[in-house]
């Protein structure tokens, strides 16, 4: 009988370019991710995240076990899976040690895990709206979330999403003067001020103007990420 379905597996050589790998060769093979809420492309299994990048085990094993205790969480919630993707403003956290990291993109493009206080908001990318009966609008983030909103939020905007009764805190809006993390391209992890918005003839892509204290950064608007005032200087 033929194997139906994909691998679970992937070779270490083809991970994901946002990797928190430190080296692609050694052992042949990675765990793979299984599909979630991100793309593949843009995430990496949370296996990988707990022994690769935080060293808070030794093997796939051990991580699976943590994971079935639960003593991990993500956006606040326990998980099953350790091939979980994880991706941009994920939050992961580790109950007996209180502590709490946000997933964000260094200027290599690597995934990496920033500690934070906050761990009962969630800052998302709106990436889609759909409209539904009642003139209700529906939102779905870069994460996956979809929640109901209403029309003031735009594609490009991104919320301040409360975790514990998914209601939106606070609206960072994609316009002139908004603080921008850039979150893909060449420039992916630089921090800045939109300047100026450019629309192209010969293309839909908008370019965006960014002021990186007083460097200045042209990109796609689609790569920016809107992120609170205080983003960077924390």
């Amino acid at each position: 009988m033929s194997k139906k379905g994909g691998s679970i597996h992937k070779k270490r050589l083809n991970a994901s370019t946002i990797t928190v790998l430190e080296k692609r060769k050694g052992h042949k093979w990675i765990v793979g991710t299984k599909p979630g809420p991100h793309n593949k492309e843009l995430s990496v299994p949370i296996t990988v995240v707990l022994r690769d990048l935080f060293k808070t085990v030794k093997t796939a094993k051990e991580a699976k076990k943590l994971i079935r205790d639960g003593k991990i969480l993500i956006d606040n919630k326990k998980i099953k899976d350790h091939k979980l993707p994880i991706g941009l403003m994920d939050l992961i956290s580790f109950p007996e040690e209180k502590i709490t990291y946000m997933m964000t993109l260094n200027k290599h493009g690597k995934l990496i895990g920033k500690e934070i206080k906050e761990n009962n908001t969630k800052l998302g990318k709106v990436v889609k709206k759909t409209k539904i009966k009642k003139d209700k609008i529906t939102i779905t983030l870069h994460d996956g979330k979809t929640i109901i909103s209403d029309n003031n939020v735009k594609i490009g905007d991104t919320i301040l999403l409360s975790l514990k009764d998914k209601k939106i805190n606070n609206l960072l809006k994609l316009e002139i003067g908004a603080n921008c993390y850039i979150m893909d391209g060449k420039h992916v992890g630089h921090i800045g001020i939109l300047k100026e918005i450019i629309k192209t003839e010969n293309s839909k892509q908008k370019i965006a103007k960014i002021d990186a204290k007083g460097k200045e950064i042209i990109t796609v608007l689609e790569y920016l990420f809107i992120v609170n005032p205080e983003w960077g200087n924390e």
